[in-house]
C-alpha cells in the first residue's frame, strides 16, 4: 500500500508542477497559438475556427493573435475549402482570417485567379497594402490581368510587394502578351520569379536582387531585349535563367552591346552550348562567387566533347583565365558510371572552388573521349595553383593508364590533398585509383619541370617537392552483411608501401572512408558517413568494433590515420541534391585523431 501511496504522491506532484493553460500569462498563450497552424492535410478552415468556441478566454485570445490567422490563411486559399462549403460560408471565413491577421503583412499563394476557381482578387481588395509576397498560376491571359491589375491598377495596389512568383507554363499566348506596370509601381518588389517570356524592361524595378526565369525557357534571339531588361536592374546579385536549346538559329551572332553587372552575385544558366557561350560573352560579372552552368546536347563532333573549353568566351590570351575559374585552388571531377553500350562515352562533371567556396559548378565539363581529352581540359587551369584535387571517377577509357596519371598530376605539381572518392567495388576502379594514388606519390617526391612538349599548354616553372600531403581514400565493403570484407585496403597497404622509402615524402594525413559499395549507381547523388575513431592510440583501428588490423607497419610517416564510417553502413545521409558527388570534405573536419608515436 505504502508503495501505491508513493506513486500516486509523485503523479500528483507532476500534475500540480504543470500550470494549466488557462493560467498561462497571455503572451505565452499567442506563443503557443502562434504554432499551431500546419500545412498539414489535418489543418483545414473550419478546424482552426472551432479552436475558438473551446472557451471564451480562447476566443479572445485568438481575436487578438493575428499571426495564428495570417499562418493558416493557406487553409481558406485551398482548393478544397470552396468545393466544400457554401458560398456564403466561404465569404465569411475568408474574411474572418483575413480581418483578424492584420496588421501582419500577407503572403498570397494561389493555383488560380478566377473568381469561378477560387476567391478571386476581390477577397484582398481591402488587404492589398499588406502583400508582401505573392505566388500565383493564372490559367490563362484574364487570369494574367487580374494578376497585375491587383498588383498596380487598383487604388491601393501591393506597394509593399517584395517577392512575386508568376507560373505563367498554362497561359497561351505568351508570346504576344504584354505585362501593364511601370518601375514606380512595385519600389520595394527584390525578387521577381517569372515565366521567362514574359520578362522584359518594363516590369523591372531598381530594387530588383533577383530575377529567376522559369520554363519555358527563353529564346536566345531575344537576347538584346533580355540584356536591356537586366541593365535595369543595378542591384542584381542572384539571375538564374534557362535558354532555349536552338544553336543554329543564333550561331555565331553576338550582340554588339554587353552589360556589366557589378553586384552579380550567383549566376545559374541552363542552355544549349552556343546559346550559353553567346549569353557567357557578352555578360561581365567581376562580384560574382558561383556559376553553374548546365549544358544540354553537348559531346557532338562540334565542340568535341570540351563543352567548358568551348563555352568559355574564345577572347582569352593562351595563359589567361577568364573570371569564373581565376584563383582557382580546388577541382573535383565526378562521372557517372560505365556507359550502357560502347557508343555512349562518360559525362564528366566538375566543380572548381576557391579559397574553399564553390566558384563553378558545370555538367557537363566535358565526356570523356579519351585520356587526351581530360589533359586537353586541364589547360584550363594552367594559371591556377591548384592544392586539392577530388576524383570520383567511376569509368575509365583504356589509355587512362599509369603512364597517363603521371602526365596528369605533372600538369597539375601543386596538389597537396588528394581525394579518391569513388565507392564502386570493381576491379576497374580498384586499379585507376591505385593508379592515382601511385603517381600523385611519386609526383611529389621529386622536383620537377614541366615536360618541354607541353611548355605551350602549361606554365613553365618548377614545382618543388611536397614534403607534407594528405590522402583520402574511399574504402568500398565488398559484402555489406560481412564489413570486415575490405578487399581495397589491401591496395591502400600496397600503394604506401611502395612510397614508404621515399627521401622527399611525408604522408601528413590518410582519411579511409568505409562505405557500402555502390551507394548511388547514377553516380548523381551526395553522400555523407559516420565518423567514428579510435581513442586508445593502439596502432590497430576500431570501427563500431570492425577491427581494422595492419595499418601500422607502412604508415610509420603519416602523422595522422583517421577513420570514418559505420559497420552496419546505417549512417549513411543521402543528399537532396541530384547533381551532387561524394565529397569528405563536406563532412564535418573535426575528428578523433590517432597520431603515431
Amino acid at each position: 500500500m505504502e508503495e501505491y501511496k508513493n506513486h500516486a504522491f509523485t503523479l500528483l506532484t507532476i500534475h500540480n508542477s504543470v500550470a494549466p493553460i488557462n493560467t498561462l500569462p497571455i503572451e505565452i498563450f499567442q506563443k503557443i497559438l502562434v504554432n499551431v497552424p500546419s500545412k498539414s492535410f489535418w489543418c483545414d478552415a473550419l478546424w482552426m475556427l472551432s479552436l475558438g468556441s473551446v472557451c471564451r478566454q480562447w476566443r479572445a485570445v485568438l481575436s487578438t493573435t493575428p499571426e495564428y490567422w495570417v499562418r493558416g490563411l493557406h487553409t481558406v486559399m485551398d482548393s478544397i475549402f470552396y468545393d466544400r462549403y457554401s458560398d456564403e460560408d466561404i465569404a465569411h471565413g475568408r474574411n474572418i482570417f483575413l480581418t483578424r491577421s492584420a496588421p501582419c503583412p500577407l503572403e498570397v499563394s494561389m493555383d488560380y485567379s478566377s473568381d469561378d476557381l477560387g476567391p478571386g482578387w476581390d477577397a484582398f481588395e481591402a488587404h492589398y497594402d499588406r502583400v508582401t509576397v505573392l505566388e500565383v498560376m493564372p490559367m490563362n491571359e484574364i487570369d494574367l490581368d487580374c494578376v497585375f491589375d491587383a498588383m498596380t491598377v487598383s487604388e491601393k495596389g501591393m506597394k509593399r510587394l517584395e517577392r512575386l512568383q508568376v507560373d505563367g507554363r498554362n497561359v497561351k499566348g505568351l508570346m504576344n502578351y504584354t505585362l501593364p506596370w511601370e518601375a514606380q509601381d512595385l519600389p520595394c518588389l527584390g525578387c521577381l520569379e517569372i515565366t521567362g517570356r514574359l520578362f522584359c524592361r518594363e516590369i523591372t524595378v531598381p530594387s530588383l536582387h533577383t530575377v529567376i526565369l522559369t520554363s519555358p525557357p527563353r529564346d536566345i534571339g531575344s537576347l538584346p531585349h533580355l540584356l536591356r531588361a537586366l541593365e535595369n536592374c543595378p542591384a542584381l546579385a542572384i539571375l538564374r535563367l534557362e535558354l532555349a536549346h536552338k544553336d543554329d538559329t543564333f550561331q555565331n551572332k553576338t550582340p554588339k552591346r554587353g552589360l556589366n553587372l557589378p553586384k552579380l552575385r550567383n549566376l545559374a544558366v541552363s542552355g544549349g552550348l552556343s546559346d550559353v557561350r553567346c549569353f557567357l560573352t557578352v555578360l561581365t560579372f567581376p562580384s560574382t562567387t558561383l556559376v553553374e552552368l548546365d549544358v544540354l546536347d553537348t559531346g557532338n563532333e562540334q565542340d568535341k566533347g570540351l563543352v567548358l573549353t568551348n563555352v568559355l568566351p574564345r577572347s582569352l590570351s593562351i595563359f589567361g583565365a577568364h573570371q569564373m575559374i581565376d584563383g582557382v585552388d580546388r577541382l573535383c571531377f565526378h562521372s557517372k558510371p560505365q556507359p550502357r553500350s560502347e557508343d555512349e562515352r562518360a559525362v564528366v562533371c566538375m566543380r572548381a572552388s576557391v579559397r574553399g567556396k564553390e566558384r563553378l559548378h558545370i555538367s557537363p565539363a566535358f565526356w570523356l573521349h579519351s585520356a587526351e581529352h581530360f589533359l586537353q581540359f586541364l589547360k584550363l587551369f594552367r594559371a591556377c595553383r591548384v592544392t586539392e584535387l577530388a576524383l570520383d571517377l567511376r569509368h575509365a577509357t583504356s589509355d587512362m593508364d599509369a603512364e597517363f596519371w603521371a602526365k596528369f598530376f605533372t600538369a597539375l605539381p601543386d596538389v597537396v590533398r588528394l581525394q579518391l572518392l569513388s565507392p564502386t567495388a570493381n576491379s576497374e576502379s580498384r586499379a585507376m585509383k591505385r593508379d592515382m594514388a601511385e603517381c600523385y606519390l611519386a609526383s611529389c617526391g621529386v622536383p620537377h619541370a614541366v615536360p618541354e612538349d607541353a611548355l605551350v599548354d602549361f606554365i613553365c616553372r618548377i614545382a618543388p617537392p611536397r614534403s607534407a600531403v594528405s590522402l583520402a581514400w574511399v574504402l568500398p565493403c565488398v559484402d555489406p552483411s560481412d564489413p570486415s570484407r575490405l578487399d581495397e585496403l589491401g591496395d591502400v597497404h600496397g600503394v604506401l608501401a611502395g612510397h614508404a622509402d621515399s627521401e622527399y615524402i611525408v604522408l601528413r594525413r590518410l582519411e579511409l572512408y568505409l562505405m557500402a559499395p555502390d551507394p548511388d549507381p547514377s553516380g548523381q547523388q551526395a553522400f555523407d558517413v559516420t565518423e567514428v575513431c579510435g581513442l586508445d592510440g593502439m596502432p590497430l583501428r576500431m570501427i563500431d568494433g570492425l577491427l581494422i588490423p595492419g595499418l601500422d607497419p607502412d604508415l610509420e610517416d603519416a602523422a595522422e590515420v583517421v577513420v570514418f564510417g559505420s559497420s552496419t553502413f546505417e549512417g549513411f545521409r543521402v543528399a537532396n541534391d541530384d547533381h551532387d558527388e561524394f565529397d569528405v570534405d563536406g563532412i564535418d573536419d573535426d575528428p578523433m585523431e590517432i597520431e603515431d608515436d
